[in-house]
């Protein structure tokens, strides 16, 4: 069965971090980046500056959460140290919006 959790703030982080044992005992699979640039047919680019999306694929010792597949939208900063998870951290920084 396919669960999906929408992450808003850090203390959605948190809870999704306890809930997963803080994947303890996962590794990462794999890691993509997606740019949302592109070159357009003049060969110009456009959106490359613009934050990326990212998708993070853990496999975990667990029977209840295996697989978890991770999506990161409008990322600024990624950082990931190692494959083998010991102790998950992280942190949302909202951008707020110009006015």
């Amino acid at each position: 069965m396919t669960e999906y959790i929408t992450i808003n703030d850090n203390d959605d982080l948190q809870k999704f971090f306890y809930e997963v044992d803080n994947l303890h005992d996962s590794i990462i699979r794999q890691c993509t980046i997606q740019s949302i640039g592109y070159v357009n047919d003049q060969f110009l680019m456009y959106g490359d500056a613009e934050p990326f999306h990212a998708k993070i694929f853990i496999q975990s010792q667990f029977s209840r959460s295996p697989c978890i597949e991770i999506c990161l939208q409008r990322v600024y900063q990624l950082q990931i140290k190692g494959v083998f998870i010991s102790d998950a951290c992280g942190k949302l920084a909202l951008k707020q919006a110009s006015t």
